[in-house]
């Protein structure tokens, strides 16, 4: 089975989240953890400047990131169980996925949207934790379904809100993709994807997906499918998912299939990204002659900072944004600047690295064909070669792309592949 490095540097993060809930592991999380002198600590105060003298401002837990935990952790499960080094990590996720949709559903906990932590102040709206619980049922559905446990719970709470005005929000015009008033999307998603007998309740209320798929579509902002007035905080990352939220429901709408025009508008997101774009800059550093080269980062440019400085390869950066940064242009796609002291514009962040890897993926998937083992984009006689040479052992066989070669589907490269392989190739 496959295992790639990018999976442990995940189960990292990961387990960076399990340490936030609380230590009674009741299912509640917390909203941040801070770093000084060595010491990783949580903070969890009322006010930025509070003591810890107030017990009513002391040792207070999110319902928004404890809704957000259940729904990433459940994901953690399916992604895990079926890797035999990690099977145990994945139970422990979904057994604390279980507990923090339990506990951020409890109407008897106290919610607190507003939290002092690691120097800043987190909020949350009464309509983005909904949309969040949403995602997280949606996502437990999936996982204790694959798990074999009762799912019957997470489809009722589906069904109960599928219809409120804040999870269709994620199907009009205000939302750009499940990053920006769309997570419930997430939910719906999760819910419908693979799912033979879904209830009439979430299939009619997801119907509005058709709509705004062609009202996105008809977008043609530097020939991508992305709003021009969508230059705000992190646009590179919005615009990324835009292009994938058009991916994942095309996948769970009508026959299952992406409409060419969807394939193009991932196509232009990736473009734009490497530098189709109003800057002409590839936004991801160390990519091409004309690549940024500067990240604001604590990291970079203090505490671990390169000699002579540099930033590392394979940050994306935030975008233009013109609601914070209206200073650096006139022209909304050009607010902008390459500089490791420009937060607004320049940050590198978590999420904008995953939202550009999961574009890439779709990219890689879109465009490589099933048996092209040696990822010359022709199928052939030669991948076959390669192919046997592989399964023999042989020291100068490398399969390039060994997804490729795993043509059954059941996560396992071997002889049965090989013999897929050579009926497809004679019966050309």
């Amino acid at each position: 089975m496959f295992c790639r490095a990018i999976l442990s540097e995940a189960k990292w993060e990961l387990d960076m989240i399990l340490k936030l809930e609380h230590p009674d592991h009741d299912g509640s999380f917390y909203a941040a953890a801070n770093y000084k002198d060595n010491v990783i600590y949580i903070e969890d105060t009322l006010k930025k400047n509070s003591d810890y003298n107030t017990p009513s401002e002391c040792d207070l837990r999110s319902h928004k990131s404890t809704a957000e935990s259940a729904a990433v952790l459940a994901h953690a499960y399916l992604v895990y169980r079926d890797i035999p080094a990690y099977a145990v990590f994945a139970q422990t996720c979904l057994a604390a996925s279980v507990r923090a949709f339990d506990w951020a559903t409890d109407p008897k906990n106290e919610q607190h949207p507003s939290i002092g932590a690691a120097n800043r102040t987190y909020t949350f709206t009464d309509a983005e934790l909904e949309r969040d619980l949403f995602w997280a049922a949606g996502s437990l559905y999936r996982a204790a379904r694959a798990a074999g446990q009762d799912s019957g719970k997470y489809e009722q709470y589906l069904i109960d809100n599928c219809m409120s005005e804040n999870n269709q929000t994620a199907l009009t015009g205000s939302s750009v993709g499940y990053s920006h008033k769309g997570r419930s999307f997430l939910g719906f998603w999760y819910y419908l994807y693979q799912n033979d007998s879904p209830a009439p309740e979430l299939t009619k209320a997801f119907s509005g997906f058709e709509a705004w798929r062609k009202r996105t579509l008809k977008y043609n902002n530097w020939s991508t499918t992305f709003p021009n007035w969508g230059y705000w905080w992190g646009s590179n990352r919005h615009l990324e998912i835009d292009a994938m939220t058009l991916m994942m429901g095309s996948m769970v709408t009508g026959d299952g299939s992406v409409p060419q025009e969807v394939r193009a508008s991932m196509q232009s997101a990736f473009n734009y990204i490497l530098g189709v774009n109003p800057v002409s800059y590839c936004y991801v550093s160390g990519e091409g002659e004309n690549s940024v080269r500067n990240i604001y980062s604590g990291i970079y440019t203090n505490l671990a900072k390169l000699d002579p400085y540099r930033c590392p390869d394979g940050y994306v950066t935030e975008g233009s944004n013109y609601y914070n940064a209206r200073d650096l242009s006139k022209f909304d796609g050009k607010c902008y600047i390459d500089s490791d002291g420009e937060y607004t514009t320049n940050e590198n962040t978590i999420y904008g690295n995953a939202s550009m890897l999961f574009l890439t993926a779709a990219m890689i998937a879109n465009t490589r064909s099933s048996g092209d083992v040696n990822a010359d984009g022709v199928l052939d006689v030669r991948d076959a070669v390669m192919l046997q040479k592989w399964l023999l052992h042989e020291n100068s066989a490398k399969l390039t792309e060994a997804h490729a070669a795993d043509l059954n589907g059941d996560q396992i490269v071997d002889v049965f592949d090989l013999g897929l392989l050579k009926r497809e190739l004679t019966s050309r």
